[in-house]
């Protein structure tokens, strides 16, 4: 599994989705992949309206509305503004590109290839 390569498929170009319907996963780690974000504030607030009320207040659906329902906001890779949502689709590229291969979740996958050829001892990291 090459991480710069994982991509991940959108619907059709849409009203919400006027720009490519791929992103790579670099676009998703540095926040150039063009996904609207939502303010966690505003949700706890109760001031949230329409997808992004949605979004918050279905925490199981996350993964899925980050790759089907959130809106692109420019054509990936030609800008750059944060998305924690942007995240949600990583996180969802890196677990279906895991299918399939010798490794069982991230966290297998981050133990074998990162924190056990640096040495570091699993009781020092955590994937939240």
């Amino acid at each position: 599994m090459d991480f710069f390569f994982l991509m991940i498929r959108r619907p059709p170009r849409s009203t919400l989705f006027p720009y490519t319907t791929l992103f790579r996963s670099q676009d998703l780690a540095f926040h150039t992949a063009g996904i609207d974000d939502v303010d966690f504030f505003k949700g706890m607030k109760g001031t949230l309206t329409g997808w992004k009320k949605e979004y918050y207040d279905n925490e199981s659906q996350r993964f899925k509305f980050a790759v089907e329902r959130v809106p692109m906001l420019f054509e990936p890779g030609t800008k750059e503004k944060y998305s924690g949502i942007g995240y949600y689709a990583l996180a969802y590229a890196v677990t279906k590109s895991l299918q399939g291969s010798p490794y069982t979740s991230i966290y297998d996958l981050f133990r074998r290839r990162i924190t056990e050829p640096l040495g570091l001892p699993t009781i020092s990291w955590s994937i939240g």
